[in-house]
């Protein structure tokens, strides 16, 4: 996947972006879409007249590519600073979700409902976080993050009047898939996004913006797949102050992290970077950002199975409503929802 990776920058490389302006040797682009940093060196980024990503005060080689067409910037992964083991299963995620988008239909039905609202309102766990965070679905004008989550999600924020939504995904395939997806849906609906959606192959630990430039950060079914504390620490640093993180994330207690690994020795299943999140990695977001709270849910579902259909309901309705810290969902508990802000 690293060299196919190599092969699409150079391909490229013939791509041409908006015209750019030179300036002290660098060509330096208009284009909203590189008004980040390096990631490596924090410097600048600019564009040069092959499409290359550059920083601009120095000749530390290209960072990625630019490619017009697709509004997306495909970054070297190996100019990241990043280990070759961690790029390696970065890689395999990525060739995984790639072979996904492939198989994927491209429409959406014209009576769909594409708001923010609609999003929130796709699971309990979704409306239950509505209700608790008010601002949650505020995202007119705001610039947004949509780190990973298949790109399915950047859709509603644009429709829903969003300034900017930048896509954070290491499966190109995925993110030309939801640019496909957004042209078709938003453009029968008569919603402009050109301009307005930029995406960027890279991993979410290395997050190529400015500091403090994001109103909203949002993540669905991703961030299990990171190192956690390097995402976490990236996304509040390109938060504003006051800046909202929300995700939906798999979640598991100590014991089941502890049968979780015990069976994957056992049946040598090597889930690559798939590991759901902790109680301590929840806890960490106190320790990065100024106030987070997160509400574990589905502990008790293996049970409801074996439950007439009522009491199945009465025991769903006890597991929303109950208090996250409450000791058996903390122990069974299997997905989480969390929101912290800067």
């Amino acid at each position: 996947m690293a060299d196919s990776l190599e092969q699409e920058l150079g391909a490229a490389s013939a791509q041409r972006g908006a015209q750019p302006r030179a300036q002290g040797g660098v060509a330096i682009s208009g284009n909203p879409v590189l008004d980040g940093r390096d990631p490596l060196t924090r410097e600048p980024l600019g564009l040069s007249p092959d499409a290359r990503v550059v920083s601009t005060t120095s000749h530390a080689g290209p960072v990625g590519h630019y490619v017009s067409e697709e509004w997306r910037v495909a970054y070297d992964w190996r100019r990241l600073g990043l280990t070759e083991e961690f790029i390696g299963a970065v890689a395999h995620e990525a060739e995984i979700w790639d072979r996904w988008a492939h198989r994927q239909e491209l429409s959406y039905a014209p009576e769909k409902d594409l708001s923010v609202e609609a999003l929130f309102s796709k699971t309990a766990a979704l409306k239950k976080a509505r209700e608790r965070v008010a601002d949650l679905c505020e995202v007119s004008d705001k610039r947004v993050l949509d780190v990973g989550g298949s790109c399915k999600d950047s859709l509603y924020f644009l429709y829903s009047g969003a300034a900017r939504v930048d896509q954070v995904e290491v499966a190109a395939q995925s993110q030309r898939l939801a640019l496909d997806r957004l042209r078709a849906a938003l453009s029968a609906r008569g919603r402009t996004w050109e301009g307005r959606v930029f995406f960027h192959t890279i991993p979410a630990e290395r997050l190529p913006f400015e500091d403090s430039v994001f109103d909203f950060a949002f993540s669905r079914s991703t961030i299990h797949h990171l190192r956690r504390r390097e995402a976490f620490r990236e996304i509040h640093r390109v938060l504003k102050p006051g800046g909202r993180l929300f995700f939906l994330e798999r979640y598991l207690g100590s014991l089941g992290q502890h049968a979780m690994r015990v069976y994957r020795v056992l049946r040598h299943a090597d889930r690559g970077t798939d590991l759901p999140l902790s109680w301590a990695e929840l806890e960490s977001l106190n320790g990065i950002f100024s106030s987070a709270e997160w509400h574990i849910h589905d502990g008790l579902d293996a049970f409801a199975y074996f439950m007439p259909s009522r009491t199945r309901k009465r025991l769903r309705k006890f597991q929303d409503d109950e208090d996250p810290s409450f000791p058996p969902r903390r122990v069974l508990g299997t997905y989480c929802w969390a929101t912290a802000q800067k």
